[in-house]
């Protein structure tokens, strides 16, 4: 479950959009990125792939996906800054995060947290 040592970054760049509340958690099997944020900034529904395969929630509840996407994430500023396509899974439950970023996402971006 995540905690208050959790590593925090302060915001990425999704799909070309400023995202704030990131946490970055080693605990978790996926890059999450949640219902309400992926509503908040108009990406199209229709670049959602299906996924099949249900997740288990901090609380051992089964959460099933709303789809995967794969989008730009942005992380620094220019003129030093990285560029990765990140694959999340979108859920629709309640988090105080808007993206839950895996530990070895933030090593592809060169990034200590």
């Amino acid at each position: 479950m995540a905690t208050h040592a959790d590593p925090v970054v302060e915001e990425v760049n999704v799909d070309l959009f400023i995202v704030k509340r990131i946490l970055v958690y080693q605990g978790c099997s996926a890059d999450v990125l949640y219902k309400h944020a992926f509503d908040q900034h108009k990406i199209s529904k229709d670049r959602l792939k299906p996924v099949k395969t249900p997740l288990i929630d901090f609380s051992r509840e089964v959460v099933y996906l709303k789809g995967e996407i794969t989008v730009p994430v942005i992380i620094g500023e220019a003129p030093r800054y990285t560029l990765v396509n990140v694959t999340f899974i979108v859920v629709d439950m309640p988090s105080p995060y808007n993206v839950i970023l895996l530990q070895p996402c933030l090593n592809i971006f060169g990034t200590m947290a």
